[in-house]
């Protein structure tokens, strides 16, 4: 059994990621982290608290390698050690690879109300080989991105050698990226997913080419065509393109060397607003997130508007009190053929309904983000409704452990 020291305790993803939510720009934590690293060299967790709050800050070189030389030191952190009052300790190890918010499931969010002790170790080819670890289940946190391929692997091997339950089949975890997802989506009645198509900067940047690429694979040869970097989550570099002219504005801006487009799909209500919806899947069973709201097709919760707007509030409240019975029965037949072709125990969705009444899937992932950070005074609709999926969570988690 690799040791998992406690001698330093972690601030935590979750932790920080809720005080800058609440408006603490961390400088003094930072400073607190970086004088406690001078003190103390050997002391990881400082270093990993430091990455967090450097990637939380936008400054992703710099968090990534103060993230490696925490990893160099330690794979393996304890991130919840609650005191045990049920018996036996109930010990879940997740599995992550070095990267940013986006490179793994944020499961900190999801288990900090239970009482479950939870380690994270951290594997990737360039960082030494785990040995054989003893827990009660191990949750598979890494995403479905291109360069965590070689980690699912790695994961794959040592679930093998550890013979112990696990959620989230790492084999099954690739066929979430967005080319390989729209096909899956393409065989199921009710569900429409915009065919996304790799393309490199050449290709995109060539109007013959991407002209084949257009008629090859989309249902309508014609503009406007979504783009986005290859990789890229949350809305970041996404645009929409209305004609060739755009796409030469639009490199300018953007260095990548590979992107996805994707027909565009207007999906507003008719009162004019755009609807889009965050659901996870656990043990089958879909849960609504969040709703928002918005004026703009790109729509994200941060975004939207949802703080300035009563109205958006009062109908994001009737979407998750009476989920069941609205979005969740209105999409019953989609919801269950989504849940028999995605093998995975936990997965998420942002999705909205076209005005056909289709459910349009915009991206399916395991990593993203679920949480309970809204302020309850403007929000007190959604403590229940997380509640019950954390709840649903920690029931999947027991469900599967060998207690």
């Amino acid at each position: 059994m690799l040791p998992v020291s406690h001698e330093f305790d972690m601030i935590g993803q979750a932790e920080l990621m809720q005080r800058m939510f609440n408006g603490d720009d961390l400088s003094q934590t930072a400073q607190g982290l970086i004088n406690t690293s001078r003190t103390n060299a050997s002391n990881a967790e400082a270093l990993l608290d430091l990455s967090t709050i450097l990637l939380l800050r936008g400054d992703q070189e710099i968090g990534l390698l103060t993230q490696m030389q925490a990893l160099q030191l330690k794979q393996l952190y304890s991130i919840q050690d609650p005191i045990c009052t049920t018996g036996r300790q109930f010990r879940l190890l997740v599995i992550k690879t070095p990267g940013n918010f986006m490179a793994n499931t944020p499961v900190e969010f999801m288990i900090r109300t239970s009482d479950i002790c939870v380690d994270e170790l951290y594997i990737a080819p360039n960082l030494p080989y785990p040995l054989i670890l003893d827990y009660d289940l191990v949750f598979v946190a890494i995403s479905e991105a291109e360069e965590n391929r070689v980690a699912l692997k790695m994961t794959e091997t040592l679930l093998k050698q550890w013979h112990l339950p696990y959620i989230n089949n790492p084999d099954e975890i690739p066929l979430l990226a967005r080319d390989r997802a729209c096909e899956l989506m393409d065989t199921i009645p009710g569900i429409y997913m915009p065919q996304n198509i790799l393309v490199d900067r050449q290709q995109l940047n060539d109007m013959a080419s991407l002209q084949q690429q257009l008629s090859e694979y989309l249902i309508e040869d014609k503009f406007p065509i979504i783009t986005r970097p290859a990789g890229s989550h949350a809305g970041q570099g996404l645009s929409k393109l209305s004609c060739y002219e755009d796409i030469e504005a639009y490199l300018k801006l953007h260095d990548d060397e590979q992107f996805f487009i994707a027909p565009f799909s207007d999906y507003r209500s008719p009162d004019g607003l755009f609807r889009k919806y965050r659901i996870v899947f656990i043990s089958g069973a879909p849960y609504l997130c969040h709703m928002a709201i918005s004026e703009n097709w790109l729509v994200h919760y941060l975004n939207a508007g949802m703080t300035l707007d009563e109205d958006k509030r009062f109908e994001e409240n009737r979407a998750m009190t009476f989920f069941d019975t609205g979005l969740a029965e209105r999409q019953k037949d989609a919801f269950m053929k989504l849940r028999d072709t995605i093998d995975l125990d936990y997965f998420g969705i942002d999705c909205a309904e076209t005005p056909d009444g289709e459910l349009l899937v915009f991206e399916l992932a395991n990593a993203m983000i679920v949480h309970d950070m809204d302020p309850i005074e403007m929000f007190p609709y959604k403590q229940p409704a997380m509640e019950k999926v954390f709840n649903a969570f920690h029931e999947m988690l027991r469900g599967k452990a060998t207690l």
